[in-house]
């Protein structure tokens, strides 16, 4: 198939065809970015798919900290909404992104991992950040036009509370008597 052809083919194609499109024909389509935007493009271009195909393989939601990721898993996922719980994985991805950068790390820093383990699992912090957003209308279906910043500080701030109570508390514990 020659490019002119595959391009043609691309354009009136499906989403769920022009991700088939991209996969089955990568050799041609690396040899056209490596000449045009870098072989960096391509590396992340491949690790994207493969982010995609895991989650959805396995069940689960990719954890992407780094903004390039994140917008190129992103773009890709955009062209599958038809396939089975790519939805799901785009608005749970980017909530997680969300909540990764608005978490203050230095509060975190003080606790220790099994305590903080144990917090986040009896405040079931996920659970109820995804029920707030789901009263203020944002779900799988509509979020990327909302903003969700300020809800999800909102539930961070509730589970540092919980986090700095239980500190105090050890705090309190630990002081000798008089």
């Amino acid at each position: 198939m020659t490019e002119k052809n595959l391009i043609k083919i691309y354009v009136n194609a499906t989403s769920a065809k022009r991700v088939d499109i991209i996969i089955r024909h990568e050799s041609t389509l690396c040899l056209k970015m490596i000449g045009s935007t870098g072989m960096k493009y391509m590396i992340e271009y491949r690790k994207s798919i493969d982010v995609i195909v895991s989650c959805v393989e396995y069940g689960c939601i990719p954890y992407i900290r780094y903004p390039v990721a994140f917008h190129y898993i992103s773009l890709l996922s955009e062209n599958m909404l038809n396939i089975k719980h790519i939805a799901t994985l785009r608005f749970k991805m980017s909530v997680a992104f969300v909540v990764y950068k608005l978490c203050d790390k230095n509060r975190l820093s003080t606790v220790y991992i099994e305590e903080f383990l144990n917090k986040i699992q009896e405040h079931d912090f996920n659970s109820k950040l995804f029920c707030v957003l789901n009263e203020h209308g944002i779900n799988e279906k509509k979020f990327f036009d909302s903003t969700i910043t300020n809800i999800v500080i909102d539930e961070l701030e509730k589970f540092y509370s919980i986090l700095s109570r239980e500190e105090d508390s050890d705090k309190v514990e630990n002081q000798p008597s008089d």
